[in-house]
């Protein structure tokens, strides 16, 4: 039998062991909901650059294209192919609520809305508002990281689906249309 000193030392024991399950449970507690609130939903990838200048590689069907693009701020896009040499010089614009296509001496400017939404300007266009969009957001349902921590951006024009692949930094790199047999893959210049 123990003696009142033993019981007491015992007492003591257990108390001290209750204290520090106290003090460690509420730390616990708050890394778990740190951690929780960190996995809770995706982080919305940065917003694509207002103004950018690359090189747009398209392929569609069984046409491969080239152009230099330049967008100077969100929605206004410029391509002047270089290939196929049926194309090179041609000068297609997209902003707001106009088109312009350039031709050598001939120019012309119609309402955007006429150009399809399946073209790969007007493609890119809503791929790029779109990622602008989901960056203001904090309700991010339309992209994902990948494993290479790329985002994969999906939406629809003219009935058709994409996906859009974008750096960390936000810049498109990749965009396709399986459906139209359409892929474009942009190479940023070095200041861009």
């Amino acid at each position: 039998m123990k003696t009142a000193k033993e019981r007491a030392n015992d007492w003591k024991s257990r108390q001290r062991k209750r204290g520090a399950i106290l003090l460690i449970f509420p730390a616990l507690a708050a890394i778990c909901i740190l951690l929780l609130n960190a996995c809770g939903k995706p982080a919305a990838p940065p917003a694509p650059p207002e103004a950018f200048t690359a090189t747009a590689k398209i392929q569609a069907g069984q046409v491969q294209m080239e152009a230099a693009l330049q967008q100077e701020r969100p929605g206004a896009l410029r391509a002047a192919f270089s290939a196929p040499a049926e194309l090179a010089g041609m000068v297609l614009e997209l902003s707001g609520a106009t088109a312009r296509l350039t031709y050598g001496e001939t120019e012309r400017e119609w309402p955007a809305e006429a150009l399809p939404e399946t073209g790969f300007l007007r493609l890119l266009q809503q791929a790029l508002l779109q990622a602008q969009a989901n960056a203001a957001t904090e309700n991010n349902t339309a992209a994902q990281r990948t494993e290479g921590g790329l985002w994969q951006l999906s939406g629809e024009s003219g009935g058709y689906r994409y996906t859009a692949q974008l750096a960390e930094d936000g810049r498109l790199l990749r965009m396709e249309a399986p459906e139209l047999a359409l892929t474009v893959v942009l190479e940023y210049q070095a200041n861009a």
